[in-house]
């Protein structure tokens, strides 16, 4: 596996080598969008398709031989960006605590000054 593009808030892509069950080489691409409960995340992955795969691809199905991993580790995914935001945030606090309130100094009383003897 090996990231060869990335587009900062956008998209990460990878190259992924395959020894087993069959030897491929696919892409896979992460592209992240603004949601209203924080950023959607997609992750495709596309390649060839060869007759062995297509087989299985028939029999089995991609969604549920490859489905289960990519799940998977967009929940680890997940669970990282919010382990890192919670981690974030309480620095961010901790650094904008402000300085305790300085204590009230009582304003001195003044005394009337004296009229002058006449």
């Amino acid at each position: 596996m090996r990231i060869t593009e990335t587009k900062p808030l956008q998209a990460v892509v990878i190259r992924l080598e395959f020894i087993k069950p069959f030897a491929s080489v696919n892409r896979a691409e992460f592209t992240f969008k603004p949601d209203a409960s924080g950023t959607k995340v997609n992750w495709v992955m596309t390649g060839p398709l060869d007759f062995m795969g297509k087989g299985m691809d028939l029999f089995v199905g991609m969604d549920k031989m490859i489905g289960p991993d990519f799940e998977k580790g967009l929940a680890s995914m997940r669970r990282e960006a919010e382990a890192d935001a919670k981690k974030r945030a309480e620095a961010a606090t901790a650094s904008a605590v402000p300085a305790a309130p300085a204590a009230a100094v009582p304003t001195p009383a003044v005394a009337p000054t004296p009229a002058p003897a006449k």
